[in-house]
């Protein structure tokens, strides 16, 4: 009983908090950090930076693994942004030829 007060008296104090349910980030969240723009580079060491500073962010305000593409996509500028909608509309084409 006696560790249950300290306990209690712990979390009153502020000294310790509860955990917490992490919420779920969304595109504003991420935006709110702003994540730099990629528009292109032949330096690969540049890209791998951008992704991972990108990676680094969508962790931090939680973005689902099933839509950091779709946030990431946002910032994506330029001769980038063309290759990957082409490379998109690519996959989307293939997967519709193979489940048919």
């Amino acid at each position: 009983m006696k560790n249950q007060q300290k306990q209690t008296a712990f979390l009153c104090s502020g000294l310790f908090t509860a955990p917490q349910e992490k919420r779920l980030g969304n595109v504003s969240d991420f935006r709110r950090l702003q994540p730099a723009v990629f528009s292109g580079t032949e330096k690969p060491h540049d890209v791998r930076q951008w992704l991972i500073d990108t990676t680094d962010l969508l962790k931090a305000v939680h973005i689902p693994n099933q839509n950091q593409v779709e946030v990431t996509k946002i910032q994506l500028k330029d001769v980038v942004r063309t290759w990957w909608l082409a490379e998109e509309a690519r996959l989307e084409k293939s997967s519709h030829r193979t489940s048919s």
